[in-house]
């Protein structure tokens, strides 16, 4: 764009002063050459990005000043060298270089003025730009390790309260209960511990490893837990971040199962909204007892990985009632979730 606006005033400027047509050629002749230096700007922007601010800013700005310096001269001489085989180009013609003092004066001062600012305001861009992508991709780094982070907390979380369910069949002397409740868990941390927390996966994979888990838990709890799974083949394919539903429905069985004389029902529930995904966690347990402890970890890690992820465009909301407890997940639905089946 900087070059065209200066091709744009060469040309302009030519046919704006009397002489030779002919001379339209010279504007060419300098942009192409300017293009060049334009590159080897780029690339010194480029070596020195590892260097201190000020070393950055004093190596560019005699980059800028010394390619002025050249492009000014080298048009004056290849406007000399065009003019000399050039027939019948009078004198007027050579604005800049047909005077041996004045024009070639004044060619030299105008040239500096128009390529300081051209070479000066691309530096600056080019510059501005790479700072932008600097930022960027050190905020993406920032996600990702707090992703990593996240997904640290939440691991331990899981895995010492799915080790307590199998520890709790053996100590009940349910051995052949524990092996299949041992090898559910493997199962399920085979495919949990590798999944990238930031990635999207499809929901009906997200179901399979909830089912996963809760026969897991149902291995010791028996027919007090019950579970309703109601998510319609076409919104298997819909995608969400992976490990988002497990950390719900492992609340409520600690603290809706866990802790009831009676059969409690774990509810999970997907629909969509227009171009936002909803899902729902539900039980009819009693709630959280007064008193119990805990740090919450599920769900303020949700929230963590939603707001990185989505940022406001992405929610958990929490409800409880003399019913039971819900949460309700609501994020974007990105792909068209009337495809059939888990592909």
């Amino acid at each position: 764009m900087l070059w065209c606006m200066v091709l744009t005033g060469h040309i302009l400027f030519t046919l704006s002063v009397p002489g030779d047509r002919r001379l339209l050629i010279l504007p060419f002749v300098w942009i192409v050459m300017g293009l060049g230096l334009t590159g080897l700007l780029r690339l010194l922007i480029g070596a020195v990005e590892g260097l201190s601010p000020a070393g950055r800013f004093a190596l560019i700005a005699a980059g800028v000043v010394l390619l002025t310096v050249i492009q000014a001269v080298f048009n004056i001489g290849i406007a000399n060298l065009i003019i000399r085989h050039l027939p019948s180009v009078t004198s007027d013609s050579g604005l800049y270089v047909a005077s041996p003092q004045g024009n070639v004066r004044v060619g030299i001062q105008i040239g500096l003025l128009i390529y300081f600012w051209v070479y000066g305001c691309y530096a600056v861009s080019v510059s501005l730009l790479l700072s932008q992508q600097r930022l960027s991709e050190t905020r993406i780094q920032a996600q990702q390790a707090e992703l990593t982070t996240l997904r640290l907390q939440l691991q331990p979380h899981f895995l010492f309260n799915a080790l307590n369910s199998v520890s709790a069949l053996v100590m009940a002397d349910r051995k052949m209960d524990a092996v299949d409740a041992a090898a559910r868990l493997s199962s399920f941390l085979r495919t949990s511990l590798v999944s990238d927390l930031g990635a999207p996966v499809p929901l009906g994979d997200e179901i399979d490893a909830v089912e996963t888990y809760l026969e897991v838990e149902r291995s010791r709890f028996g027919d007090k837990l019950l579970i309703d799974i109601d998510v319609g083949e076409d919104l298997l394919k819909a995608r969400l971040p992976a490990f988002l539903i497990q950390p719900l429905v492992e609340n409520a069985v600690k603290y809706a199962v866990a802790g009831s004389q009676r059969p409690v029902t774990i509810s999970v529930q997907a629909a969509r909204m227009a171009d936002r995904l909803s899902i729902t966690v539900a039980d009819d347990g009693a709630g959280r007892p007064t008193g119990a402890t805990g740090t919450g970890i599920g769900h303020s890690n949700i929230r963590r990985r939603l707001s990185i992820l989505f940022g406001n465009n992405a929610t958990l909301e929490t409800e409880a009632s003399k019913q039971g407890y819900k949460a309700t997940l609501q994020l974007p639905c990105p792909v068209d979730v009337s495809e059939q089946g888990r592909g």
